[in-house]
């Protein structure tokens, strides 16, 4: 996704300030969804809680439509159309998931909230300081994105096997754990990169928290289903 032959060279690299504004835009994401499910939720607005869930299939197309959009787009958009595609999907991400604040406790959302946030601050660490190069890894995680994806969707329309969930969900696990340490070890390359145009470098950072954003998602939601408990 990133291609450094594309990109114009300065003197000066990104280094601390690049990765700062990444996480920044991440944890802005991530709280943005958080405040968004909160008040779409059934407790706090019933009206628009059923419309959200009417809506539901919808949303889900948006997001898939925006994600596929600035993944193949993000180099020839503004800045600030790349940032107004992130909130909308943040806020599109909180709307779809309102229904886990009625369907799991506080308290278990609170607790695979603190293991979600665990876990990415070691594997990030991890990413950071590791000498491995996980971009040997790119091809194997490539494809068991793609096979997490087609096992929920088949279990889903077809066999509905609760034992099959959870194989899927142990996998998603793993596989988006190490999904954060990648991409971490992939922003650093780019952070020591020389890129002259501040817009660019804007434009990457913004990239490169989307790719977290979703790692962090995916992760909460498949330790949700192992560890969450119903009301």
């Amino acid at each position: 996704m990133f291609n450094e032959e594309n990109m114009r060279v300065s003197s000066q690299p990104m280094a601390r300030g690049f990765m700062t504004q990444v996480f920044a835009w991440m944890f802005a994401g991530l709280g943005l969804s958080a405040a968004t499910s909160y008040f779409f939720s059934l407790e706090v607005n019933p009206a628009l809680f059923q419309l959200a869930q009417r809506s539901v299939f919808l949303l889900l197309i948006a997001q898939i439509g925006i994600v596929f959009y600035y993944s193949f787009s993000w180099k020839s958009l503004s800045f600030q159309m790349s940032g107004l595609l992130f909130i909308t999907y943040s806020l599109l991400t909180g709307v779809i998931f309102s229904p886990l604040l009625h369907i799991y406790t506080t308290a278990s959302l609170l607790q695979v909230l603190a293991v979600t946030a665990v876990t990415f601050g070691v594997m990030a660490v991890y990413g950071w300081v590791t000498n491995f190069d996980l971009s040997q890894l790119h091809s194997l995680l490539f494809m068991a994105l793609v096979g997490v994806v087609v096992s929920m969707l088949a279990n889903t329309f077809f066999f509905q096997s609760d034992s099959v969930s959870l194989v899927i969900s142990f996998i998603g696990v793993l596989l988006f754990t190490v999904l954060i340490a990648y991409h971490v070890q992939q922003l650093k390359h780019i952070s020591h990169m020389h890129v002259e145009s501040s817009e660019m470098r804007a434009k990457l950072a913004l990239m490169g928290a989307l790719q977290l954003y979703l790692a962090v998602i995916n992760l909460f939601l498949f330790l949700l289903r192992i560890l969450g408990r119903r009301r």
